[in-house]
């Protein structure tokens, strides 16, 4: 599996990833399946600070994971959301750990303390996947999605990269990508490639 920085010609890829989980399934609560411009401009927004990748086999785009800003107010640049998403005939594929390992790499690199998931509680093997990954909950809201006619928990997760101490400031990732100066590959423990050029905004 080939891990690299998402670009603008992977949108139609990966957008047709991620629809089936808007109308099929409770895994995401975007409810209306957004338009491709729409959708494209949530990736310029989000790539502008944050980090998107995705996973290939075969020259074939399997899944992706990005990171999002989790709150809005500035005491809150240390932490992240995150996002994965595989194919739905590929989604227990072997390499969602690895390409999760990639982003946290990327995020520490930003100063990134704290990362979140927000999981569906019926999402059991999500829920599972996270506690492997070093996640524990830290919360549950209760009833607080409404989806399929069915009210749905959400299991709110955490992973912490490194304990309290006095913050660097936060980088975006295209600051990080400056600072390598442009190389044309980031290696992150010898398995993790990725193209800086762009993530074009």
């Amino acid at each position: 599996m080939h891990i690299r920085f998402a670009q603008l010609e992977d949108l139609a890829d990966i957008y047709a990833i991620y629809c089936p989980y808007i109308i099929e399934t409770t895994i995401t609560f975007e409810t209306e399946v957004p338009t491709f411009v729409s959708f494209q401009e949530r990736f310029q927004t989000i790539t502008a600070q944050y980090p998107w990748l995705i996973a290939e086999e075969d020259d074939e785009i399997i899944g992706y994971a990005y990171a999002s800003r989790a709150f809005e107010r500035a005491a809150y640049d240390w932490c992240a959301d995150l996002a994965i998403y595989f194919r739905k005939d590929r989604a227990y594929h072997g390499g969602a750990a690895q390409l999760y390992q990639a982003l946290f790499e990327l995020l520490k690199r930003q100063q990134v303390r704290v990362v979140y998931a927000l999981i569906t509680a019926e999402n059991e093997r999500s829920v599972s996947f996270h506690e492997r990954m070093g996640f524990y909950q830290v919360g549950r809201l209760k009833g607080s999605g409404y989806k399929f006619g069915t009210w749905l928990d959400v299991i709110w997760m955490e992973k912490t990269f490194y304990d309290l101490r006095d913050p660097k400031p936060f980088q975006t990732i295209q600051q990080i990508l400056t600072q390598e100066e442009c190389m044309e590959e980031i290696h992150i423990g010898g398995k993790f490639n990725g193209s800086h050029g762009c993530i074009e905004k």
